[in-house]
């Protein structure tokens, strides 16, 4: 099924509303992709379109009752997302392998970065979207 000009929608069933949803990308911003962390993007794309803005939880463990820290030492709690990041693996000026790295920058002015090697050591929840399930950043 498509949109206006082509574009996919899709229909998301909305266990809240008892309902499906049409989901089709926001025209001005646009669906998050850069190839990695693609299931992480998928729910924050779902999240912008569903709820209009991104509230994001990091957690160190997969029950949810540890959050991981920001930067600064806070914890990542309800945190609003204004813009993510993701550069990837690449050579450095002397040949060395640097890994690939995922960045989070929230509103309150403090960030979160992970190397690819360490993506599977935290799990996020994204405020809003239910049921409540953790998912390990991949």
């Amino acid at each position: 099924m498509t949109g206006e000009e082509g574009e996919p929608i899709d229909l998301i069933p909305n266990p809240m509303l008892k309902t499906v949803v049409k989901r089709q990308h926001i025209r001005d911003m646009g669906p998050i992709t850069d190839g990695e962390y693609i299931s992480f993007q998928n729910d924050v794309n779902y999240a912008i379109n569903i709820l209009g803005h991104v509230n994001l939880n990091i957690y160190t463990n997969a029950s949810g009752t540890i959050f991981d820290t920001d930067a600064s030492g806070n914890p990542i709690q309800n945190a609003l997302i204004e813009r993510m990041v993701y550069t990837y693996p690449h050579l450095d000026e002397n040949g060395n392998p640097v890994d690939g790295l995922f960045e989070i920058f929230f509103y309150n002015g403090a960030y979160w970065s992970n190397p690819d090697a360490n993506n599977a050591a935290y799990w996020y929840y994204i405020e809003g979207i239910y049921p409540k399930v953790l998912y390990q950043f991949s």
